[in-house]
């Protein structure tokens, strides 16, 4: 382990660290298997967790193996993020599909399912060729190695130091400026690449708190859980950007391979309703989540949500976590 951090940041690093590492490996043969889109979606957000424990306790780690592992980690989730996001996109197609009651936007929506469905087979090829890399690879087996040999004794009370505290102080408060430095961009629908960003920011400071939270957990609960739900919501509206984004070149894509098998384009009107119908909902549904977004954001914030976040991590490092108030 690094010589940077002291025994307790060690073993509570190694606890953390440990715990998404085992998560990530549970998964692997119903990955492997793809019968199941929630394995593919656990090992993710497990891959997701155990990054966000890399950067978060690195000065427990050897530096030398660190960037490696990094890298190893970062590839299995992107293998996994392309596979889910078109199994989320498949998952809303179908149940779309199912509430149309008009038999003209069937065809189009039909269409779309085929095309997802044929990239997402072509997709499972890219996540066993992950998995197959991780078995290949050390990565399992040096962290698993490297970490368990700190771990605390069986039994023994929750680590805890000056210095472990003053960590978790510092960490959540840059998390929590990454976040709230995105707030201006609720006032612009418009910019979605900023929204995409505070996406991004709450993931990253909700895995941070939810690393720390044996630290101080009743008073993070309510902060984890808001920002859970600010995710979901952001993450509705960044799908909807995606759809929004790709649907006129699919349309054209569409279109031309229609043209070229029929000769003509004419056969094409036949989608472009339920092409249009789906893109129209998408616009539709974005709006709402906006606004709902922006409504729960300012209720967050009238209840003074940050800033008691903010006040309770300044107490961190003097505060003793066993004691009775927590």
């Amino acid at each position: 382990m690094g010589a940077a951090a002291d025994q307790a940041m060690q073993q509570f690093g190694a606890q953390v660290m440990l715990k998404h590492l085992s998560a990530l490996e549970k998964e692997i043969p119903g990955v492997r298997r793809a019968r199941d889109m929630e394995c593919i979606h656990r090992m993710r957000v497990a891959s997701r967790r155990l990054r966000s424990a890399l950067v978060l306790f690195a000065p427990c780690l050897p530096k030398k193996p660190l960037r490696a592992w990094r890298g190893e980690v970062r590839a299995i989730t992107r293998a996994l993020g392309a596979a889910r996001d078109l199994d989320v996109q498949l998952d809303l197609l179908r149940r779309f599909y199912q509430g149309l009651d008009d038999a003209a936007l069937r065809p189009g929506v039909r269409r779309l399912i085929l095309r997802r469905t044929q990239t997402r087979r072509a997709a499972q090829q890219g996540v066993l060729a992950a998995m197959d890399g991780l078995a290949a690879a050390s990565l399992l087996v040096d962290l698993r190695t490297t970490l368990t040999p700190c771990l605390p004794p069986p039994g023994a009370p929750l680590p805890t130091s000056p210095a472990l505290l003053e960590h978790a102080s510092r960490q959540i408060t840059f998390r929590l400026d990454d976040l709230l430095v995105l707030e201006p961009c609720l006032q612009h629908p418009e910019q979605t690449l900023e929204l995409h960003a505070m996406r991004i920011a709450a993931k990253r400071l909700r895995y941070t708190l939810e690393a720390f939270a044996p630290l101080h957990a009743p008073a993070f609960t309510p902060v984890i859980a808001a920002l859970r739900e600010l995710q979901d919501s952001l993450g509705d509206i960044h799908d909807c950007d995606v759809w929004l984004a790709s649907l006129p070149g699919f349309m054209e894509e569409e279109r031309t391979l229609v043209e070229r098998y029929f000769g003509s384009a004419r056969p094409f009107k036949r989608l472009q309703p339920g092409l249009d119908h789906f893109a129209a909902s998408r616009a539709e549904m974005r709006g709402l989540e906006f606004a709902a977004l922006n409504q729960r954001w300012q209720e967050l914030a009238a209840a003074g949500l940050w800033t008691g976040l903010r006040q309770i991590i300044q107490v961190l490092p003097a505060h003793d976590p066993h004691s009775p108030d927590l």
